[in-house]
């Protein structure tokens, strides 16, 4: 039996064809050196190994929690050359985002 190797935008493409995408976001609290910040990355980061995408940026103290996790989201989707509708919800530790539908034209 052969397996196809296959690349990270390959799976990539496929899982989110297939709509089994889906960020996690971390809350990452203040600490002695560096400022609150969220880290955002896919899911399956484990099953296929590190995540070329994973980022963390800076709480925005301006925006509200809901929208700290909106923008560390569309920062990942930009930097990924993700499209599509993505739906965020807040967890006890951070927030999840999941694929919803590829937007058209």
């Amino acid at each position: 039996m052969t397996t196809a190797t296959t690349t990270w935008s390959e799976r990539t493409a496929l899982a989110q064809e297939s709509g089994r995408v889906s960020l996690i976001c971390k809350y990452l609290p203040v600490t002695n050196h560096r400022g609150t910040r969220i880290t955002v990355q896919r899911n399956d980061s484990p099953t296929y190994g590190k995540d070329p995408h994973k980022i963390t940026v800076s709480w925005n103290y301006a925006l509200g929690i809901s929208g700290n996790y909106e923008q560390a989201v569309q920062t990942y989707l930009d930097g990924a050359k993700w499209r599509g509708i993505w739906k965020v919800a807040t967890t006890h530790n951070g927030a999840v985002a999941v694929f919803v539908s590829e937007i058209h034209g």
